[in-house]
């Protein structure tokens, strides 16, 4: 039978529909929203998701009044803009591409409408440059700097960005008291501490985020400025609730798992891995750590309250040294689990191949997680139950 050819105009519904879904997914309110004008599929792969954006908007509230006014130096489609603007009393929008301008400007329009109130941001189609910043004085900056150079290609060094912070921040400085700095989840935090840091001369780094939705580290969030702002200097946020976690009140001293009878494996999610504090299990729950390079805990009990969190927590069913044997054992015991290989020199689609397991829930409704991971002695297979 021979196939039906896809038309062009077929393809262009195609991209369309993908494009609303996605709309639909990142900004719920954008596409509940009659009448906006859809931007480029870059302009909303880039964009703030709208619980990133009015988390950023409430992050500043902190210690912004509501009479404030704030300058989005990167305007995008315009996502945090519209967060800002629903907090504080003026937004200046700039962006360089003309196009994005006239769909924001429409945009902004519209939802500010449905919301029953005026529109107080402002459009301005202006590339961002050291030698050609903006005249105004405002109560915060904000920049999310694109991650793609001319070609497309993603880059990661602060230089390669565009615009590149270290030159704007001279600049910057004396046009606000505050800068807040969006940047990727793959940045380096040491690095950007270091380098912006020795760039700054009448302000500094106040305070450093790592945002997360659903285990996933999303976006870091730099704050510049003076004096001191109602924020812990290092924290966690997981943005779905808009909950903050002060990790400076962590201790991140570490015990290590020597054998003992224990009842919970703790493995810590993308966001405390990417502060370093995963090993703050240890002293909020009695932890411990099963070797230096491996990022797992065996604990007698779940990490509680906010914390929780920060860790997936499974009941241990049992634990065998890792051989063969073993591996045969719990493969005709647990036709069904996850698997996970931590630091034993092969990959957790190997250990799956090893194990003859089939991914997804058991017969009994139960989550298996099977973990091979490297103890100080030896290699372990460990058997949890998702909590």
């Amino acid at each position: 039978m021979a196939k039906t050819k896809t038309s062009f105009a077929q393809v262009l519904q195609q991209m369309e529909e993908k494009k609303e879904k996605k709309l639909l997914a990142k900004l719920p309110f954008w596409a509940e929203t009659p009448g906006l004008r859809q931007s480029s599929a870059l302009a909303l792969e880039q964009s703030s998701s709208q619980s990133a954006a009015l988390f950023k908007a409430e992050l500043l509230s902190r210690f912004l009044s509501r009479d404030s006014i704030v300058a989005d130096l990167t305007g995008g489609l315009g996502s945090d803009s519209w967060a800002f603007s629903k907090q504080f009393k003026k937004v200046h929008y700039f962006e360089r591409e003309k196009s994005l301008c006239e769909a924001a400007e429409q945009n902004f329009q519209l939802l500010c409408l449905k919301e029953g109130r005026e529109c107080n941001v402002s459009v301005n189609n202006l590339e961002i440059k050291a030698e050609s910043l903006p005249d105004l004085k405002v109560d915060c900056i904000y920049l999310d700097p694109a991650r793609r150079d001319k070609e497309g290609k993603k880059v990661f060094l602060i230089e390669d960005c565009s615009p590149n912070l270290l030159e704007l921040l001279p600049g910057l400085e004396a046009l606000s008291p505050y800068i807040l700095v969006k940047y990727s989840p793959m940045a380096d935090i040491s690095m950007l501490q270091r380098r912006i840091g020795e760039k700054l001369c009448s302000h500094s780094i106040l305070s450093i985020g790592i945002c997360s939705l659903k285990a996933e580290v999303k976006e870091i969030l730099l704050l510049i400025g003076k004096g001191k702002v109602d924020l812990p200097s290092y924290y966690i946020c997981e943005l779905e609730e808009r909950k903050i976690i002060d990790l400076e009140k962590l201790d991140k001293a570490c015990s290590f798992y020597k054998g003992e009878s224990l009842s919970y494996i703790l493995e810590p999610c993308a966001a405390v891995l990417k502060s370093g504090y995963q090993n703050c299990a240890c002293t909020l729950c009695e932890a411990q750590k099963l070797s230096p390079d491996c990022q797992l805990y065996l604990s007698p009990k779940r990490v509680e309250g906010d914390f929780g969190s920060l860790y997936k927590s499974f009941e241990i069913i049992e634990i065998h040294r890792y051989s063969k044997a073993a591996l045969s054992e719990l493969s005709k015991k647990y036709p069904r689990a996850e698997v996970s290989a931590k630091a034993v020199g092969i990959s957790s689609e190997d250990l799956r191949a090893r194990l003859k397991v089939k991914s997804g829930v058991s017969p009994d409704g139960e989550q298996i997680h099977i973990f091979a991971a490297q103890g100080l002695e030896e290699k372990l297979l460990i058997v949890g139950r998702r909590l």
